[in-house]
């Protein structure tokens, strides 16, 4: 998962890198490491597993991150054209 947000060019920081690029690069990994590592039981006598909850909220933000890095992207092809 973390090797595709490499793959797509997630920790390629442009020259100027600024803090919307280090916000970007900690959604996706804190939804990366909701889905995969937390795991959360409440309650004392009937207990709840919010294991589903926790997938969820960490493939919106590893989707988010994703579009966050796309916007990214296309602003950095805005303002430094290749070429």
């Amino acid at each position: 998962m973390i090797a595709g947000f490499w793959f797509l060019g997630g920790f390629n920081l442009p020259v100027g890198a600024n803090k919307a690029w280090g916000y970007m690069i900690v959604l996706y990994l804190l939804g990366a490491v909701s889905m995969t590592i937390v795991d959360h039981w409440i309650g004392n006598l009937d207990r709840s597993n919010l294991r589903a909850m926790y997938i969820i909220l960490g493939i919106l933000a590893c989707g988010g991150g994703l579009m966050y890095l796309h916007i990214l992207k296309e602003r950095e092809a805005i303002i430094h054209p290749a070429g």
